[in-house]
C-alpha cells in the first residue's frame, strides 16, 4: 500500500519536535511540488518552505540550506533531493524538515531507506505533519 493511501486511512498528526540542550540545531528544508491529476498546482515549493521555516522557527532551529525540485513525476531526475543527500553525507546540519513525508518519497520502502541513511549519519527526518502511527525513528526501521 502507497504512503499517500496509508496516511490517508490513518490520518495526519503535527510532529512534536524533539527535545535538545545547547544550540540551535542546525536544520535543512526540502520542498516538492506537488500537483493534481490535470497537472494543475496544488502545493507549490514556496507554500512548502514557508510552512517548514514558520515550523522550524516555533521550535527555535537555525535554517542553514534549503533544497527544493519541482519535478512531480515517480521517476523525473530530482536534483534536489540528489543534493539533499549529499548535504546529509557532508554533516552539513541535524535535521531535514519538510511538510509531509510524501514530499520526499512517495514510495514507503523508499523512505525508510533515506531514513536509515539519516540516522546512521545522525541527522533526524521531521515532517511538519506526519501520518498517524508512522515513526521513523523507531529502531525496526
Amino acid at each position: 500500500m502507497g504512503l499517500r493511501r496509508v496516511w490517508e486511512r490513518i490520518g495526519r498528526q503535527e510532529r512534536p519536535a524533539p527535545a535538545r540542550r545547547g544550540p540551535a540545531p542546525r536544520v535543512a528544508i526540502y520542498a516538492r511540488e506537488e500537483r493534481d491529476a490535470e497537472g494543475r498546482l496544488v502545493l507549490g515549493v514556496e507554500a512548502q518552505e514557508e510552512e517548514c521555516r514558520a515550523f522550524a522557527a516555533r521550535q527555535g532551529w537555525e535554517v542553514v540550506a534549503t533544497f527544493a525540485d519541482r519535478a512531480t513525476e515517480p521517476e523525473a531526475p530530482r536534483d534536489g533531493l540528489k543534493a539533499l543527500r549529499g548535504a546529509i553525507w557532508s554533516h552539513r546540519f541535524d535535521a531535514v524538515v519538510s511538510s509531509t513525508p510524501e514530499r520526499l518519497y512517495y514510495d514507503i520502502e523508499r523512505l525508510v531507506l533515506l531514513a536509515r541513511e539519516a540516522r546512521l549519519l545522525g541527522v533526524a527526518l521531521i515532517f511538519v505533519e506526519t501520518p498517524r502511527g508512522l515513526d521513523l525513528d523507531s529502531e525496526e526501521f
